[in-house]
């Protein structure tokens, strides 16, 4: 198809990307994902923790050819035509993961065309809080999967300490500040790139929504609308059975203290976490 393009979303994780994946599949020719096959975890994570992007691009090249399938295919098109009526045959794919910017974006912004990135951020300390509450980088067992050390091969910023000398809370925030220092990177990187950025806050509101779709090209529905505001993927009860309870307050306050020990290592932390108002 000549008109195909496709939509990703530079996020941290617990920032909006299921709803956020929610509205765009409300948006007319589009079909969006939050975490579609192949995920590129586990194992791709394993190497983007260990070796330079540059050493496993090859193994990792795959998912650029899963997705250009979607549209290219008979396998893909059928799969298209037996879901949707033909007047709503999809042109726009849209995947929000947060593995996008860790280990599959390289592969995506070299090997297909018409690509619209959406910087979906929310306050690191709310962040903060629902990591630690998930017990990400503690006892959880599926993080390992998912969350890239702060001390990777492709890291894109030093961090203050090995991993094994972080408690729960700094090699969370540590994570948290690389995938800030990784967006710098990649904008560097890609300098043409379309990029759209929007706070989970703003999601919630009509105008902003509004304004993204337009910025997107891609219209909305009345579907949008109902999606508006309705919260995706709370865990709460996940929350609840480990009560590892905090606050954002205290979270807060870790932030500060984490951020002033890496200025006195004379680590130059990224514009986009100095210049946050809503760090």
């Amino acid at each position: 198809m000549s008109d195909q393009r496709f939509i990703f979303s530079i996020n941290s994780g617990r920032a909006g990307s299921q709803y956020l994946a929610r509205l765009l599949n409300t948006g007319r020719r589009v079909r969006a994902f939050h975490e579609a096959e192949p995920r590129m975890t586990g194992d791709y994570l394993k190497m983007i923790n260990d070796r330079a992007y540059t050493d496993t691009y090859e193994l990792r090249r795959f998912k650029a050819d899963t997705l250009r399938a979607y549209f290219d295919s008979p396998t893909g098109r059928a799969r298209w035509r037996k879901r949707l009526a033909p007047w709503t045959f999809p042109h726009v794919y849209a995947e929000t993961s947060h593995m996008f910017l860790k280990t599959f974006s390289d592969v995506v912004m070299a090997e297909l065309d018409e690509v619209d990135v959406i910087v979906l951020r929310r306050p690191l300390a709310e962040v903060l809080k629902s990591f630690v509450e998930l017990s990400y980088f503690g006892s959880s067992e599926a993080w390992p999967d998912w969350m890239s050390s702060p001390n990777a091969a492709t890291s894109a910023i030093r961090c203050i300490a090995p991993d094994a000398d972080l408690d729960q809370f700094d090699i969370c925030i540590a994570y948290l500040v690389d995938i800030e220092a990784r967006t710098e990177r990649f904008r560097i990187e890609h300098p043409h790139a379309r990029l759209h950025e929007v706070t989970l806050a703003e999601l919630n509101s009509w105008p902003s929504v509004s304004r993204m779709f337009e910025n997107l090209r891609i219209e909305t529905t009345r579907a949008t609308s109902k999606v508006l505001g309705r919260p995706q993927n709370q865990k709460h009860e996940m929350k609840a059975r480990l009560a590892n309870w905090t606050t954002v307050e205290y979270c807060q306050e870790r932030i500060e203290s984490y951020l002033a020990r890496a200025a006195q290592l004379g680590i130059a932390l990224p514009d986009s976490v100095n210049n946050r108002q809503f760090r």
